[in-house]
């Protein structure tokens, strides 16, 4: 029951976004997504998706190439035992958005070298989490609140 509402209120949100900043293109009369004006809605992940997915459904060429490229490297990455999802998340999430989760991993990582106790280093670690993921709760719900 609790993942539908979830569903849907995702979904109510991703439409009201669409139509509050969306807007319609003097041009060709065509209404375009707010998703696309990253100046009012600077979602990394949300744009990388959009640019991926207009090739196919806008019938845009798609730029094959850069595809294959990405493989490649994500096999690679593979090979050299490099989470290649990490890897990838650096190379599109701007730096004001990586330099926190780059520190927050150094934190992590001393952290869990901190203690030769396995149990303890575990420990810390899951707290660390648990805090991480408040902090991270409690600036989601402040940006909403905030004007």
């Amino acid at each position: 029951m609790a993942p539908s509402f979830a569903a849907v209120g995702v979904v109510l949100t991703v439409l009201l976004i669409h139509r509050a900043y969306g807007r319609v293109d003097p041009a060709t009369g065509q209404f375009l997504s707010g998703f696309l004006n990253t100046q009012v809605v600077p979602a990394p992940q949300a744009n990388l998706f959009a640019t991926i997915l207009s090739g196919i459904f806008d019938k845009q060429p798609v730029t094959w190439l850069l595809y294959g490229v990405g493989l490649s490297l994500a096999v690679l990455l593979e090979m050299m035992k490099i989470p290649p999802l990490a890897f990838a998340i650096g190379m599109y999430l701007p730096l004001q958005i990586n330099t926190p989760l780059f520190i927050g991993g150094l934190i992590s990582h001393f952290v869990a070298k901190s203690s030769k106790d396995k149990a303890v280093s575990e420990a810390r670690v899951q707290h660390g989490t648990l805090l991480a993921s408040g902090f991270i709760a409690g600036g989601a719900i402040m940006g909403l609140l905030a004007p």
